[in-house]
């Protein structure tokens, strides 16, 4: 999967529930995304498949649980987009 800015976008989205709850239970993750469930899914299984989380039926229920990959991955996604946000902010005073 080719990551362009709009991707990364995404998967940080995807990443921030899971990484501030350390899990989330996949229709929940659906419902706060605003994706459709095949795209989810595709995302899910290509951070699952690079070992950035972890999915696992618990009840009959998806579960989707962060690694310590994943948590690391969030926080570089998230400071290629902090620098802009401090600019703004000093840009402003």
């Amino acid at each position: 999967m080719k990551l362009n800015e709009d991707r990364w976008d995404i998967l940080s989205d995807i990443l921030e529930p899971i990484y501030e709850n350390e899990s989330c239970n996949f229709s929940k993750l659906e419902k706060e995304m605003n994706l459709p469930t095949q795209k989810l899914k595709k995302y899910i299984a290509f951070l699952s498949g690079e070992r950035y989380l972890d999915t696992e039926n618990e009840n009959g229920k998806k579960q989707v649980t962060i690694t310590g990959r994943g948590r690391v991955l969030f926080r570089i996604v998230n400071l290629r987009e902090k620098p802009e946000k401090e600019s703004e902010v000093l840009a402003e005073k």
